[in-house]
C-alpha cells in the first residue's frame, strides 16, 4: 500500500536541503540585525516615519521566513508526529518567536512615546498600509509598564 505524503517540495524537499539551512541562517541574521538596529535607533520621535518603515520592513522579512520555515516543519509533523527533524525545527522556531516578541515590545515602547501616530502614518504609504497594526500596538502601549516598573 502506498503511504500518502504531503509534497512539500515547493517549500523545501527536506530538512537537509541547503535552502532550508540558508533560510534558517538568514532568519537568525535578520533577527540579530533588527535587534541591534532597534536597540541603537528605535528611540526618540525624530524621523519616526523612517524608523517605523525600517522596523516594519525588517519585521515583515523575518515573519515571511518564519512562516515558510514553520509551514514546512508543521506540515511535516502533521504527517509524522515523530519526525525528529521537524520537532527540532519547531523548537528552534519557537525560540525565535520569543526574539520577535522582544522586538514587538520595543516597537510598543517606541509608539508609546509618539504624540501623534496618525500624522506619522500619513507620511508613508508603507505605514498607511500597516496603519491598523501600528494603531493596535499604540493602543497596547497604554497598558505597558515602563522599564523602571
Amino acid at each position: 500500500m502506498n503511504e500518502l505524503r504531503w509534497n512539500l517540495d515547493a517549500l523545501y524537499p527536506g530538512f537537509a536541503d541547503p535552502r532550508f539551512t540558508a533560510d534558517f541562517s538568514e532568519l537568525e541574521t535578520r533577527l540579530s540585525e533588527l535587534t541591534a538596529w532597534t536597540d541603537r535607533e528605535l528611540n526618540g520621535a525624530t524621523d519616526a516615519a523612517a524608523k517605523l518603515e525600517t522596523f516594519l520592513e525588517g519585521l515583515i522579512g523575518i515573519r515571511r521566513l518564519m512562516s515558510r520555515l514553520g509551514a514546512f516543519a508543521h506540515l511535516t509533523l502533521a504527517v509524522d508526529s515523530k519526525d525528529h527533524q521537524a520537532k527540532q525545527a519547531m523548537d528552534r522556531l519557537q525560540g525565535k518567536s520569543g526574539d520577535v516578541t522582544g522586538l514587538e515590545v520595543r516597537l510598543i515602547q517606541f509608539l508609546k512615546g509618539l504624540a501623534d501616530l496618525d500624522e506619522v502614518i500619513a507620511r508613508s504609504p508603507l505605514l498607511t498600509e500597516h496603519a491598523f497594526f501600528l494603531r493596535e500596538n499604540k493602543r497596547r502601549s497604554d497598558h505597558l509598564r515602563s522599564e523602571a516598573e
